[in-house]
């Protein structure tokens, strides 16, 4: 079984056992809902005015608990498997920052979820300025992603264009294996 699997079991068994009673499939609690506006504006700008977002639930959680499969201390984490998509987000971390850190972490886990944006780049524009919101760690403060928005929004909805969620799996695999 590769390794990328095993993650993936992992964070779901993890999110399925974190919650009391699991939500309703497609529920997204309403913090979160002016944000999805925003990415679904966004979306038909670079995808097309028939960009339909895939049934989501998007949630606050205990997400502390994936410390132990992550580095560093994770504030949201997304199951990206196409028949039951799943953001959880960390409410302490939430309520602590900027609308648009706000915006750049759910926009983070939302193209995990459905743009098959499945891993992280590290690349760095400048020693404090990653090349996209898909860095693992959110280092931008509010204010360098509100003067770049237009860039990094562009850079999250056009990479990968056409690429599917199996696609991306596949592609990983064939790279951890060559």
């Amino acid at each position: 079984m590769s390794n990328m699997l095993k993650i993936l079991i992992i964070i779901i068994l993890m999110i399925v056992g974190i919650q009391d009673t699991p939500p309703k499939r497609g529920t997204i609690d309403k913090h979160f809902i002016p944000y999805i506006e925003q990415w679904n504006q966004d979306a038909r700008r670079f995808l097309g005015k028939d960009y339909k977002m895939p049934t989501i639930t998007i949630v606050f959680g205990k997400v502390d608990a994936f410390k132990l499969s992550m580095a560093g201390r994770p504030i949201g984490v997304c199951s990206p498997i196409p028949f039951d998509r799943f953001i959880m987000i960390d409410r302490e971390y939430w309520d602590t920052i900027s609308t648009q850190s706000r915006e750049q972490l759910l926009f983070h886990e939302l193209a995990h979820c459905t743009l098959s944006r499945l891993f992280h780049t590290k690349d760095m524009i400048s020693e404090y300025r990653p090349i996209s919101i898909m860095h693992p760690y959110l280092i931008m403060s509010g204010t360098t992603y509100y003067i770049y928005r237009e860039y990094y929004i562009k850079e999250l909805f056009t990479k990968n264009i056409g690429r599917t969620y199996w696609h991306a799996v596949i592609t990983q695999i064939k790279n951890l294996i060559y």
